[in-house]
């Protein structure tokens, strides 16, 4: 891929279980690494379910192969947050990664 459409700096988070004093655990998200990528809304969706407005938003990211990305990690894209859905690796190459996420609309 072209650098061109890589226009969407982004940075990719992964959690850290820390102690909270109290016998318990609080995750802490802290910077795996920052990229630059394509984001494409791919699905919005909006229901109404027991009352209560929900909505979903579904985002396809390419971005310059990194190895280490995983399904429990998470990508900060300004003020938006997105969880990480699913990592494919088109043909094994090594020379993009396409990423799905949705976003978290709370």
């Amino acid at each position: 891929m072209r650098a061109g459409p890589l226009r969407h700096k982004i940075t990719i988070q992964s959690a850290t279980e820390t102690s909270d004093g109290m016998g318990g655990f609080t995750e802490v998200w802290s910077d795996h690494t920052t990229a630059w990528g394509q984001v494409i809304p791919v699905k919005g969706l909006e229901a109404l379910e027991h009352r209560k407005l929900e909505h979903e938003n579904v985002h396809r990211i390419w971005i310059r192969y990194q190895g280490g990305i995983t399904a429990k990690m998470r990508i900060s894209w300004g003020d938006r947050i997105m969880r990480i859905i699913g990592i494919r690796n088109p043909e094994e190459r090594n020379s993009m990664l396409e990423i799905m996420a949705e976003e978290d609309m709370d």
